[in-house]
């Protein structure tokens, strides 16, 4: 039974790594998978822990995000799950034999920089965006979830990791001196973090707020929406025609919601499909809706164009005297779904109710460029998507870690997803989904303004640091000096 017990050791492990992430998104399970999957390998042969723990992490990340890339006809796409998973290997790997030639406190920061900088580079250089960060774990523990507004999602995951690598060496180091004082002083610094957390959470002042809605109208599933694409080619009269008859139906729309009080009106991504030609007065009878309403409307416009010029995915912030404030092309996923990519500059608008920013859907997976909203002291980004049912509602929680991190409100209209609206802690005012309802409306109230947060300043810097703590483990190890 002693010698099974390594086993069942593994198998927890690699259960709450499963439930950790993807589809799953257990807070807890990301703190304590990475004390069981330490427990399984410690006492295991060099070559047997290495190849366990890249068939324990590979299998984990599959199951994770199983069915929920997108199907764009790349080869070996649902491949890359399990090559992303066994990299994650590493950082345990390396973490074994650190933990054999030291029982030094200052090991236990090997493994979560070595974890923290994997998300990074994953974050930073995958052409999907930040999909498999850690972080996102905690987006039900909002108030763990509330250090991303200091270190960012990425950083996040650094405490996670570092929470399971300290666990374990105080269950190993029971007879070590200096235990007690180390051990002390996680708590102290786990109690601060809870507080901060605590504090963030309950000082969102609502004494200025609006009123928001969120609107679709098309279902990505359904014959009818493919045949409106479709059209566009096939058939350009009846192309006008469906074309046209969403449009008054959004407006329609977009004016009750102006009559049952929203002041700020969003409409999901692709929610107005329109030809290059209708482009200009599509948009003259938004800008006039908001001038008469006396609303900002938050839209965008899906613009079939003939080859070679390529489609257009833009969202335009009108503000409520029918003036175009922003015009922002969709940069994320360009390259796969072939339509004209953005620079990558964020806009802002400065209106009645806040400072308001606005990306489309796959824009949001990559915080490097998202981080520009902290810097434009926006109040509300709205996120405008189009998702599929495997990915929901993850996706729309990337979008929440993007409002924790630079003090932004979150209004995310999703079609074919989770449509949701958060506050800038990442409380989740009013949610909606589009597989259980059949009107596609979402309402909430929020804070007229944001806040600077901390990660705003340093986030540049934060990969830096983990660096340097990496640095200072790696000299501490190899010059077997006991001190943290």
């Amino acid at each position: 039974m002693k010698k099974n017990i390594y086993y069942i050791y593994l198998l927890l492990g690699f259960t709450t790594m499963v439930l950790s992430n993807g589809k799953y998104l257990y807070g807890i399970s990301a703190f304590i998978f990475p004390i069981f999957l330490l427990l399984a390998i410690e006492n295991m042969k060099p070559l047997k822990a290495v190849l366990l723990m890249v068939l324990t992490t590979s299998i984990a990340n599959s199951i994770s995000f199983y069915n929920m890339l997108p199907d764009i006809g790349m080869p070996l796409l649902n491949w890359i799950p399990a090559m992303a998973g066994g990299t994650l290997a590493l950082p345990f790997i390396v973490q074994y034999f650190t933990f054999k030639k030291s029982k030094s406190f200052s090991t236990t920061l090997i493994l979560p920089g070595l974890y923290t900088l994997i998300d990074y580079a994953n974050a930073t250089f995958n052409p999907f965006g930040s999909f498999g960060v850690l972080g996102y774990s905690q987006h039900n523990f909002l108030v763990v979830a509330q250090l991303a507004s200091i270190v960012g999602a990425v950083g996040l995951t650094f405490i996670i990791i570092w929470f399971g690598s300290v666990f374990y060496w105080m269950i190993k180091n029971r007879k070590y001196k200096s235990r007690n004082r180390y051990s002390l002083g996680f708590i102290i610094v786990t109690v601060m973090v809870l507080i901060f957390g605590g504090m963030r959470l309950y000082s969102v002042d609502m004494s200025n707020s609006y009123s928001v809605s969120g609107l679709h109208t098309l279902d990505r599933t359904v014959q009818e929406t493919a045949d409106l694409f479709s059209n566009f080619e096939n058939d350009p009269e009846e192309f006008k025609v469906k074309s046209k008859e969403n449009i008054e139906k959004v407006l329609e729309l977009t004016r009750q919601e102006a009559s049952n009080g929203a002041q700020v009106v969003s409409h999901g991504e692709a929610t107005l499909v329109v030809s290059y030609e209708q482009k200009d007065s599509t948009l003259k009878r938004i800008s006039k809706l908001a001038d008469e309403e006396d609303i900002v409307i938050v839209t965008t416009l899906y613009v079939l164009n003939n080859p070679p010029n390529k489609h257009e995915n833009v969202l335009y912030t009108v503000d409520n005297n029918g003036t175009i404030m922003t015009e922002h092309y969709k940069y994320g996923g360009n390259v796969f779904e072939g339509s004209v990519e953005g620079d990558r500059i964020l806009q802002a608008a400065d209106t009645k109710y806040g400072t308001l920013s606005g990306i489309i859907c796959w824009d949001k997976d990559f915080p490097q460029t998202v981080n520009q909203v902290g810097d434009l002291n926006v109040d509300s980004l709205f996120i405008p998507s189009a998702d599929w049912k495997e990915i929901s509602p993850y996706h729309t929680i990337i979008g929440t870690f993007r409002g924790i991190e630079n003090g932004s409100n979150v209004i995310t209209q999703t079609v074919n997803g989770m449509s949701s609206i958060v506050d800038y802690t990442g409380r989740v005012i009013n949610e909606m989904d589009h597989f259980t309802n059949t009107i596609w409306i979402n309402r909430g109230q929020l804070p007229v303004k944001g806040v600077r947060t901390i990660y705003t300043y340093i986030c540049d810097y934060v990969i830096w640091i983990v660096i340097l703590i990496l640095l200072y483990s790696f000299t501490q190890l190899f010059s077997n000096k006991k001190i943290i």
